[in-house]
Formats: C-alpha cells, structure tokens, sequence
C-alpha cells in the first residue's frame, strides 16, 4: 500500500489545524441519551494485534484509544452510540464521568465544522452541541468551553447542561473593538477565566477575560495568530502563525510562538513547528509537545519536547513511519504516537519515552484510529 493511501485511510488520525474559522449554530441541546449497543462493543485484544515485528512492547493495557466503533482506554471498552461518529472523528479526550467526543460534519461551509458528545462510563450520551474553532476542557475535567464565533457556552457533563458564557454583554466593561469587531470561532481556558479572539482590521487580537470580574485585558502578543491552545492549568499558550520567511504567497512549513500568560512579551517562536496534539501540554503544564510542520501531506514523525516557558528543546524522538497521532500518556514521561508504514495497512501505536528516545510498539490496529487524550 502506498503512502497516499494509508494517509487517506487514516486521514481521521491526524488533528487538524484549530485556527480561525467560521460561523455555526451552538446549541446545548436535549438530552438524546440512548443505552450501549452491546452489539457493536469490542475488545482491546478484537480491534488489535501485539506488534510482530520483533519489537514487542507490554501488553495493552493503559493505552486510550478509539478504534472499531469502541473506546478503548485501559481496561475499559465501550462502543460508541448509535448515531455518534458517523463523520470524521476528529478528537477523544477523558473528562470526568466518561468521554468527549469530536467528530466533524459538513454544513456546505469551507470552515470545519464541530461535533461534540459526551459518552458516559455506561455507555449512554449526551450530544453537547456543534461548533467551530478551538474548544477547551477545564482542569478538573468537568466541562468544556466552546464558541461559534457569536457565542461562547460552557457544558457541563454531570448535569448536562450548557450555559451561555457572557463574554459580551457581561457585567464588565468590554473594550472597544469587542463591540465593533468580529470575533474568531474558538476559545481557550486560562488561570483567570477565558481567551478569545478578534478581528480587528488586518490584525487577529487576543483578549483574556476574567470571568469573575467580566473585565478583560488585551494580549500584546509578539506575533499575530487565532485564540492560542492552553495548559491544563492555564498558565502557558502557545498558538499558530504563518512562517514570515513564505507568507501569504506559500503558507508552508508555519511557526508557533509561546510562554507564559502572565509575560507575554517573553514569548518564544519557533517555525516549521507545529503543535502536535489538541493537548499538547503535558500534566503539569511544564513540556510541550511539538511536530515538524509541512505545507501538506502527511508531517515527517521526528516529535520534540521544548520548556514550555522558554521553548528551548528537552527532548527529542523519532517513531519512524508516517505521523498519523502523537499525545502525553498518564505517564509525564511518555508521549504515545500512531503511526503508519508503506508496506501494511495496519497502523502502529507506539510509547515512546522522552527521555530515553526509545519508541516501542505496543499494538497495531487496523482502520479508523484516534489516540485519546487525557491532559
């Protein structure tokens, strides 16, 4: 099989970009609930094999995943609902109770469309609603912010109900552009409250709002991107920007530029990096995790760790093949990457160890794959 088509079959493993996109209808919907289909309910040891390559690893147990209509995380496997995962499943990440869900949708826009679901240990879920740009999960695992570029809500998964978040129209003062200006579809979780974005002429303006003052504060960023991915403890962000040395006429090989909220004119930068996860902190908000960044096709699988306050490399590893997925495991150690290979269509998930370098294979698993996220 060549490399085009494994990276078509797999298209749905690879995170897509979380930058500025635009409108969709959020809606914290009814409870749609619906029971397991123990039908469809699968098995670590049914979706994959042991790696046969003669670079076995441990047994499976540990690794999060989704695969053959199933979630898989540890000892756990629950078959994803009737209905749910139809599109292109775009991110799974464990939150408190069971699982959020992303897959994408097509509304007739250019602009990615986002599906969110909540699936309970039990098997049953809640369809959270639908929108566009960066979502958030907050640090106890307990909700998830998201926007559609008019409106921002926050959903609870234990009592299942989404709030409108009143960025505007709050009890704050807003400033002035946030009246006149179009924001950009996304929104990220901070230490202090929320991180929204703004268009504001030619300029992409970021504004952390304190959610219990409703004040805001500009961002004086050094580069121009969307609303930036943050830390679980939201205290670092790193966002996208165009690689200066090509924009706008051949948009390859973009930078991200980084560093703590608190000393935004101390950001770093870095091109022909990318973010590599919609995670890519690790637990303690300390490391983040990078890939190299292509104009298109899949991205070379070298993976590196840079401080996340300086982005001066810690570590820095290669999986081999072709980089379908890489996240932090439990373990603040170990990143765990998918990856591909020319000769079968079976996809390899590997743990490899930051500090040691060393990659193991640990199951391949044949079809749709998305590794889970947990920080």
């Amino acid at each position: 099989m060549n490399r085009l088509t494994i990276v078509s079959l797999t298209a749905a493993a690879v995170l897509g970009s979380a930058g500025g996109v635009t409108l969709a209808v959020a809606s914290g919907g009814d409870d749609d609930s619906t029971g397991r289909d123990t039908s469809s309910r699968s098995t670590a040891k049914e979706t994959g094999s042991r790696a046969t390559d003669g670079t076995d690893g441990p047994e499976d147990g540990g690794l999060f995943y989704y695969a053959d209509g199933a979630i898989h995380d540890g000892d756990q496997d629950v078959a994803v609902p009737t209905g749910v995962g139809t599109g292109e499943v775009v991110a799974l990440q464990r939150v408190k109770g069971g699982w959020l869900f992303i897959e994408g949708a097509e509304d007739g826009s250019a602009d990615p469309l986002r599906i969110g679901t909540f699936i309970g240990a039990d098997g049953r879920s809640w369809r959270i609603g639908e929108w566009r740009g960066l979502w958030d999960v907050s640090a106890e695992r307990d909700r998830v912010v998201y926007g559609n570029g008019v409106t921002w809500k926050s959903a609870e998964f234990a009592t299942r109900r989404a709030t409108p978040l009143d960025v505007i129209d709050g009890p704050g003062e807003e400033l002035d552009f946030m009246t006149t200006s179009l924001s950009i579809p996304g929104i990220a979780l901070t230490a202090k409250g929320v991180l929204t974005g703004w268009e504001v002429g030619k300029e992409h303006l970021v504004v952390e709002t304190d959610t219990d003052r409703w004040s805001h504060e500009l961002l004086v960023l050094p580069r121009d991107i969307d609303v930036p991915q943050t830390s679980g403890d939201g205290k670092y962000a790193v966002g996208s920007t165009p690689n200066p040395d090509y924009a706008p006429e051949n948009p390859v090989g973009g930078c991200v530029t980084g560093g703590r909220l608190d000393a935004v004119e101390q950001w770093w930068d870095q091109c022909e990096r990318r973010a590599a996860s919609a995670a890519p902190y690790s637990s303690d908000g300390e490391q983040l995790l990078l890939g190299v960044a292509t104009g298109d096709g899949p991205s070379p699988s070298k993976l590196e760790v840079v401080d996340s306050t300086t982005g001066n490399l810690r570590h820095e590893f290669d999986p081999g093949g072709y980089l379908m997925g890489a996240e932090w495991a439990d373990d603040a150690d170990t990143v765990v990457a998918l990856t591909g290979q020319d000769s079968t269509s079976a996809l390899s998930i590997q743990r490899c160890v930051i500090t040691t370098a060393k990659c193991t294979n640990v199951l391949k698993v044949e079809g749709t794959v998305v590794l889970g996220s947990s920080t």
